[in-house]
């Protein structure tokens, strides 16, 4: 399978892991025309650029990881 595309869900969320981060100012961008070879299982993908933090952001969320509800698209 091929990895084409990633976009930020229609009505997902971001959620931060720290209670203090109660505005994020995290947003995904759309990545498309991807072409990432995936193996059968799980896989891990990194993408340089992906996620941005605004400058909205409060200091809680220092240190926090973000759960970013995404569309993907593959081609088999």
């Amino acid at each position: 399978m091929t990895l084409v595309g990633i976009a930020p869900k229609a009505g997902g969320s971001v959620t931060p892991s720290l209670p203090a981060c109660t505005t994020s100012g995290v947003s995904l961008a759309t990545l498309g025309t991807l072409a990432i070879t995936l193996t059968p299982g799980s896989n891990t993908v990194h993408l340089s650029n992906g996620a941005t933090m605004s400058t909205a952001s409060v200091s809680g969320c220092q240190g926090a990881t973000f759960a970013i509800d995404v569309t993907i698209t593959v081609h088999k």
